[in-house]
């Protein structure tokens, strides 16, 4: 074992202790040193993310990234950092940098960040290539939940229902679907539907606020004020 394999691991116990200032100091030192540079930068980014320090972390990217520009795994885990802090232009400039046959998930992670910076068209584009390119991936009912939703910014309602069925049939266990289905058939008038779809949604995130609401004013169409004001009562 080298010297700086020992200090790592050194850092790494102090880590484990949850002694962050301790081992701050050992992977700082660890940064320039070549063959251990980029598991420094990683555990130093982690205690910085655990500690809210969003600034200390991008430093600690920057200055990685400055010397590995080539480093695409790096790239794509700080553009997934600032997406997490909601710096969606500055996702948007990293992903820029990153190939999209080396990283399959660059179009969603861009999608992602085109929809959040209302750029609907594109973020479409972006994860209609995603799904086509990727037809076994994990991250398929995301991206067609991330579809639905654009679609149902522009009130294109069939589009929104085949996509939130796409990641529904998937995978069945986010609440985000059927919300997005019950508001769907909401405004088709189809309020049994939407009805039976709120209640799912509720059921796998009961602190959902705007689940919650949907739900009452659903049974407000209905012709059910009262249950409607007990379903929301948690909300007042």
């Amino acid at each position: 074992m080298t010297e700086f394999e020992r200090k790592f691991e050194k850092a790494e116990e102090f880590f484990n202790e949850k002694k962050y200032l301790h081992a701050v100091q050992i992977y700082q030192s660890l940064l320039n040193i070549e063959q251990i540079k980029r598991k420094a930068a990683v555990k130093l980014i982690e205690i910085y993310d655990i500690q809210h320090q969003f600034e200390s972390a991008v430093n600690v990217f920057k200055r990685y990234i400055s010397d590995e520009k080539s480093d695409e795994d790096m790239l794509t885990y700080y553009a997934q950092f600032l997406i997490r802090y909601k710096k969606y232009a500055e996702a948007h400039d990293v992903l820029s940098a990153i190939s999209n046959d080396n990283r399959p998930e660059k179009n969603l992670l861009m999608g992602i960040v085109n929809y959040y910076l209302e750029d609907y068209e594109i973020a479409l584009i972006n994860f209609a290539d995603f799904i086509k390119r990727n037809p076994n991936s994990e991250l398929l009912p995301e991206a067609h939940l991330f579809t639905a939703n654009c679609y149902l910014k522009n009130m294109e309602l069939d589009s929104t229902l085949n996509h939130a069925k796409e990641s529904e049939k998937i995978y069945n266990q986010n609440y985000e679907v059927y919300l997005i289905l019950a508001v769907v058939y909401f405004s088709k008038e189809m309020y049994y539907h939407a009805l039976d779809n709120i209640q799912k949604s509720i059921k796998l995130n009961p602190g959902d606020i705007k689940s919650i609401l949907w739900s009452g004013r659903i049974l407000n169409k209905m012709g059910e004020p009262e249950q409607a004001k007990k379903n929301i009562e948690p909300c007042d």
